[in-house]
């Protein structure tokens, strides 16, 4: 309650008189690391069929936006956002693939061709028996931030893995 008999229900808070915007970052930071997800793959041949020796693949993940998140204090704040920069896939057979944006997700022309797409990989040869390769598929997010007195910067990329078991199999 205010001295004067009112009522407000804004939290009250002591704080500094001059706090520097960029002193909120890291905990901007903290709250968008948070609420990054895992990868999702899009994935064709996808991992519940497996892959075929010589058969090309289509490497992707969903697209999961963008991601932001804010702290403030004092009428001051920081924001931070993440995008998807890259894509990397470890292939579970010593072989890496690393792709701009979110991949290349199959088109429809695309399903009855050999080849792989532009963000792909051929196995050349099948994964041991009962012993599926272990497909690593990793998100990198750049991260940038920005303050309410317009300074702005970039901070380390922030990564999100996912691994699924892929059988290959040789016909």
């Amino acid at each position: 309650e205010c001295p004067t008999g009112s009522s407000t229900d804004d939290p009250f808070y002591w704080a500094p008189a001059a706090i520097d915007p960029v002193d909120l970052v890291p905990d901007a930071l903290d709250r968008v690391s948070s609420q990054l997800a895992a990868p999702t793959p899009a994935i064709n041949p996808d991992a519940a069929a497996g892959g075929i020796v010589n058969l090309g693949m289509w490497l992707a993940v969903d697209d999961p936006g963008t991601t932001t998140a804010r702290a403030a204090l004092a009428g001051v704040w920081a924001q931070v956002t993440a995008n998807v920069s890259s894509i990397e896939f470890d292939l579970g057979n010593g072989d890496t693939i690393e792709c701009d944006g979110l991949g290349t997700p199959i088109p429809d022309w695309a399903l009855e061709a050999p080849e792989q797409g532009p963000c792909g990989y051929t196995y050349r040869q099948s994964s041991p028996d009962d012993q599926p390769y272990q497909l690593a598929i990793t998100t990198v997010y750049d991260i940038n931030w920005t303050t309410s007195n317009g300074t702005s910067g970039s901070l380390a990329d922030i990564r999100r893995t996912v691994t699924v078991d892929y059988d290959v199999d040789e016909i």
